[in-house]
């Protein structure tokens, strides 16, 4: 039997598995979208990226960006990143 948990969604059943909101939870991006990742302190600030490339099946991590300072690297992005579509 799979663990269930109360339901947020008014759509849904009443209760979802642990495993229903694991994969409601990942992080989807296609070209074009731009990555945000938030500063851990007040010193450290919001970096963001443009998505050049997705690495990843069905838009999942890991992506190939380019930086506001122009650099290009391949990221796979934390809890502290987020994906604003283009």
């Amino acid at each position: 039997m799979r663990p269930l948990v109360p339901s947020m969604n008014p759509e849904q059943s009443e209760f979802i598995s642990f495993a229903e909101i694991a994969e409601a939870r990942i992080m989807k991006a296609k070209a074009g979208d731009r990555l945000i990742v938030e500063g851990h302190t007040d010193s450290e600030h919001r970096r963001e990226a443009e998505v050049l490339d997705v690495r990843g099946e069905d838009g999942a991590p890991p992506y190939l960006v380019r930086w506001t300072d122009g650099h290009e690297g391949l990221v796979y992005p934390g809890t502290d990143a987020r994906v604003v579509p283009a």
